[in-house]
């Protein structure tokens, strides 16, 4: 994940350049998925994940590639049992893509989702919101 992604025609005015480490785009995705009930990543709610873990853990389970100029991001979530997963899984793709494309400019043309697996409501952390 140390690779970074330069962003085209930013600034032609003023040379030089302006990157963006894929680390901190996977950060943004992340984040991406505070406001969303009922996902985590890992065991943690996607907040807690983000503060408490370090970029190998964060490249676990966010991986982000730029091809062709292109964002690509694939992440692993766990979700709440009973939460239409379908549904739910296309709200994470959209909050990826919107937040990502909105705070970098770049384009994202895929976002993965994988469920790892389900949690259970006596399982999710102090905080979650049981929508």
């Amino acid at each position: 994940m140390s690779e970074e992604m330069k962003i085209p025609g930013m600034n032609e005015e003023f040379p030089g350049e302006i990157k963006i480490s894929n680390d901190v785009i996977a950060i943004i995705a992340g984040m991406a998925l505070c406001d969303i009930d009922g996902v985590l990543i890992g065991d943690k709610l996607p907040i807690e994940f983000i503060d408490r873990s370090n970029a190998k853990n964060i490249a676990r389970s966010i991986k982000v590639e730029l091809k062709e100029g292109n964002v690509y991001v694939s992440i692993n979530v766990s979700m709440l049992f009973g939460i239409a997963i379908q549904a739910k899984s296309k709200e994470v793709q959209n909050a990826i893509k919107n937040a990502i494309q909105t705070m970098t400019g770049l384009n994202v043309a895929r976002v993965d989702v994988t469920i790892l697996q389900l949690t259970f409501k006596k399982d999710t952390p102090k905080g979650e919101n049981k929508k």
